[in-house]
C-alpha cells in the first residue's frame, strides 16, 4: 500500500520503544485485542488456543507427550 501515490493520505508510521511492547501487548489483551482478532486465520486460531491452554497450565510438557518406541 505504501507504493500508492496517495499513501501519505492514509498511512502513518508509528514507532514503539522496544521496552514498551510487553506493556502495550498486555493492555491490548486486556481489551480483547489479540493476534487472533487481528488475523483470524487457522494458524492464528491454533496459536491462540495453544497460548490460552499454556497460560492455564493445561498444556503437557514435550517430554511427557513423547511416546517411547
Amino acid at each position: 500500500m505504501n507504493l500508492f501515490s496517495d499513501a501519505s493520505d492514509y498511512l502513518l508510521e508509528i514507532c514503539v520503544a522496544a521496552n514498551k511492547i510487553p506493556l502495550i501487548t498486555s493492555q491490548l489483551e486486556h481489551y480483547g485485542v489479540t493476534r487472533f482478532t487481528l488475523y483470524p486465520d487457522i494458524t492464528e486460531v491454533t496459536r491462540q488456543i495453544n497460548l490460552e491452554v499454556q497460560e492455564e497450565g493445561q498444556l503437557p510438557s514435550i517430554t511427557n507427550s513423547i511416546i517411547p518406541m
